[in-house]
This record gives structure tokens, C-alpha cells and sequence, in this order.
């Protein structure tokens, strides 16, 4: 059994001496949208995010008992147009945005992945 394990690890090492030697690492991304609140609400809360004409919501939600700091991330979400809804205890808030999306690529120019990804600021509700 050690010799196996000890195959598995040349092996392993061999795959990352060749991923280093073109230049690139393994890390990965998403298409997607970022909703950063401008002040990090109290307790719980949820961030809806949705098109016009689609009834169906990408949501992200913060239950009360955690710390979720103040930003939502939307995977495959990358509208030219979106409405994004803020529900706290203290209200809520509606936007209309229009993200501007940048290309990112981790692990280096050349190199996959290649996302587009975007963020935009919304008010918590006061």
C-alpha cells in the first residue's frame, strides 16, 4: 500500500510541475453579480435579485443568527438590467441598476478561466 500511495503522489506532483510550467494556477471563478450594501444590516436579511419580465428571483439569504457581512454574490447572473430588493427588519429597499461587468481571469492573462463579473451598491434600508 505505500507504493501506491507514494505513485499517487509523484503523480500529483508531476500534474502541478506541468499546470506551473505553462503559467497557470488552478483557481476558479464565476459569471456573476455582486450586490454590496452600503452599511452591513443588523440581524438577518435577504437580497433579491431578478430581471424585468421573470417572475423567478436569485436569492441570497442571512439568517439573523450569522454574520454575512454586507454582500450578496449571484452566480450566472449577469443581466445588463436587474432589480435588486434589500428586506431587513428596518424596511425595504427596491433599485433598478445597471451593472458594468469586468472581465476576471485569476489565474492570469491567457489562462481559464475567464468570468465576467460585476458589482453593484445598494442602500440598506435605514
Amino acid at each position: 500500500m505505500p507504493l501506491l500511495r507514494r505513485s499517487l503522489s509523484v503523480l500529483s506532483l508531476g500534474s502541478l510541475t506541468l499546470l506551473s510550467a505553462c503559467g497557470c494556477n488552478l483557481v476558479g471563478c464565476f459569471d456573476g453579480l455582486t450586490v454590496a450594501l452600503s452599511v452591513a444590516p443588523v440581524g438577518g436579511y435577504r437580497v433579491e435579485a431578478r430581471v424585468l419580465g421573470s417572475p423567478a428571483a436569485f436569492v441570497f439569504e442571512c439568517p439573523a443568527d450569522q454574520d454575512c457581512g454586507a454582500r450578496a454574490f449571484f452566480a450566472d447572473f449577469t443581466p445588463e438590467v436587474a432589480f435588486i430588493t434589500v428586506i431587513t427588519s428596518r424596511g425595504t429597499v427596491q433599485r433598478e441598476v445597471r451593472p458594468r461587468y469586468t472581465l476576471q481571469q485569476p489565474n492570469g492573462k491567457g489562462c481559464e478561466p475567464r468570468c465576467m463579473q460585476g458589482t453593484v451598491t445598494v442602500e440598506s434600508p435605514a
